[in-house]
């Protein structure tokens, strides 16, 4: 707290924290944080586990690559998790469900396009389109058939004319790009953005 001419100002500061293989402990410290921002933004389809991400203990031994934006020290507004797959894969992001938070991942996600990859579909993908300019964000959609490629044993399937998709209703320059595969039982439509192969940090 500051005060300038008798008027009361309150100092907020945020930082990115990118920890890596070698930066074990400090994930400890942060990873109950992680955790509940993760649980909470994967509630509707059952929780972060539907991410192959089984519990705290299994985030901080196998995800080798987080990227927190933590506020005044200590507060998570937004997190990605990545794997090494095909590069430097998103496989888990989360915000604190605030303005802020929701901002601040999607600004996270705009800067990575270059030098991560990510599969997104839902309320992410949605945010995306609204946010990013598709002339801007096209040249970052990954053709289906290099997704089957990257990952030979999940059952991705490019979406044909027929498929019928909320967002693909609303965002039709998506079609070429989208493709399917069950996840939890579930058959979920996505689109892979970004630039495969890049190192993992």
């Amino acid at each position: 707290m500051i005060t300038i001419k008798g008027i009361r100002k309150t100092l907020i500061t945020e930082v990115f924290k990118n920890l890596s293989l070698d930066d074990k402990a400090e994930k400890e410290i942060w990873a109950a944080r992680v955790w509940e921002i993760l649980e909470k933004s994967y509630k509707a389809i059952g929780g972060i586990g539907g991410t192959g991400v089984n519990s705290q203990d299994d985030m901080v031994a196998t995800i080798p690559f987080w990227k927190l934006r933590v506020k005044n020290g200590d507060e998570i507004v937004g997190v990605i998790l990545y794997k090494d797959a095909a590069g430097r894969k998103a496989v888990a992001i989360g915000s604190n469900g605030k303005a802020d938070g929701r901002k601040a991942v999607l600004g996270m996600m705009k800067d990575d396009l270059s030098r991560s990859w990510a599969e997104l579909s839902k309320g992410a993908l949605g945010a995306t389109m609204r946010i990013i300019p598709w002339k801007a964000l096209e040249k970052y959609a990954i053709d289906p058939l290099k997704v089957q490629e990257m990952m030979p044993k999940k059952d991705v399937a490019p979406v044909d004319d027929t498929f019928d998709n909320i967002l693909l209703s609303k965002f039709p320059v998506l079609r070429p790009y989208a493709y399917t595969r069950t996840i939890g039982g579930k058959t979920e439509m996505k689109v892979a953005f970004g630039k495969p192969g890049k190192a993992i940090s």
